[in-house]
C-alpha cells in the first residue's frame, strides 16, 4: 500500500487506488493529490479491502483485470459492504466491452487507458462535487 501524503486532516477526501502495476497506481495518485485529495494506492483486492474495513473513503478507482482478484471481484464485495463508494473503473478494454461486465450501480464511470490527466480529473471532479446542470460550461 502506498499512500504519497499520509498525514492529511480529516476534510480531505481519501480515493482509493486500486492496480498491480506499481507505476500506474502512483501516476493516479500523484494526479489525485494535484487536485487535493488524499490517494491511497493498493495493488491488490485484499489490500484494498483492509483499508475500506478500516478507513473513510469518498471514491474508489479500480483497474479491472489484475492477478488472483479483479476489479469485478472488489465492486461486488463493495455492493455488500460498501454500496454508498463510487467506483471508477479503470481498464485497457473498450468502455462499452467493460459496461456489460461491470453493470453494477456503483459504477460511476469508466477510463479507458490510456486516459489524459484531463479525463480523470474531470471524471473525479464531476463524482466528488457534482454541479447542477446550470453550473456546466
Amino acid at each position: 500500500m502506498y499512500s504519497p501524503r499520509p498525514d492529511t486532516d480529516d476534510s480531505t477526501p481519501t480515493v482509493v487506488v486500486v492496480d498491480d502495476e506499481a507505476q500506474i497506481g502512483r501516476f493516479i495518485a500523484m494526479c489525485l493529490e494535484r487536485l487535493g485529495l488524499h490517494p491511497v494506492v493498493c495493488q491488490t483486492v485484499a489490500e484494498a479491502r483492509e483499508y475500506l474495513d478500516s478507513h473513510p473513503v469518498a471514491l474508489v478507482l479500480t483497474d479491472l483485470l489484475m492477478p488472483g482478484e479483479g476489479g469485478e471481484e472488489l465492486i461486488r464485495w463493495m455492493e455488500v459492504h460498501h454500496p454508498h463508494i463510487p467506483v471508477v473503473v479503470i481498464t485497457a478494454y473498450a468502455a462499452n466491452m467493460v459496461a456489460a461486465q461491470v453493470d453494477h450501480a456503483q459504477v460511476q464511470a469508466v477510463l479507458t487507458k490510456p486516459f489524459t490527466v484531463r479525463q480523470l480529473d474531470q471524471t473525479v471532479n464531476d463524482l466528488l462535487w457534482p454541479r447542477e446542470v446550470g453550473e456546466r460550461m
